[in-house]
């Protein structure tokens, strides 16, 4: 099998681990996504990042928003990405998931503003897996089951 890409090595795995704890001990991670992060974050190789369990247009506090959930893959886990969305594309869905990776800013360093200054040592990979639909609520409560599902089958 070749060497897959987008793996952070295991130091900054657990420092974003701790984050991600701490997201959700605090409750800062939203409650309709939350059960599907613990499950990815109790996973020796993955944590979350960020997320949102998606916000139709009748919602009074929040601007319409797809579910995603960005999460990071430690060296030698890359290929838990590409197992979470065949396991998605088989749900009873409509096969709407949107895998990406993009290389992004360490969380706790500071910005950089010139380009030039961005390299691969002051950035890391992480996944984004989304859900290209906007939604009513009933829709949304089948994508997060869905997801919560699939997760605990993938990052077991």
């Amino acid at each position: 099998m070749p060497v897959l890409y987008g793996g952070v090595d295991q130091k900054v795995l657990d420092r974003f681990k701790l984050r991600a704890s701490e997201a959700l001990v605090n409750g800062w991670v939203e409650r309709g996504v939350r059960d599907a992060c613990e499950v990815i974050c109790r996973y020796p190789g993955a944590t979350t990042m960020w997320s949102c369990h998606g916000h139709g247009p009748y919602s009074k506090k929040n601007s319409p928003g797809e579910f995603h959930v960005v999460f990071v893959l430690g060296v030698g886990f890359e290929h838990k990405a590409h197992e979470l969305v065949a396991e998605l594309m088989k749900a009873d869905i409509p096969p709407l998931w949107d895998l990406s990776m993009a290389r992004l800013m360490y969380p706790d360093d500071d910005f950089v503003y010139d380009l030039s200054e961005i390299t691969l040592k002051n950035t890391y990979n992480a996944w984004k897996i989304t859900y290209r639909y906007l939604h009513t609520e009933q829709s949304l409560r089948e994508i997060r089951k869905v997801f919560h599902t699939v997760c605990k089958k993938v990052f077991n």
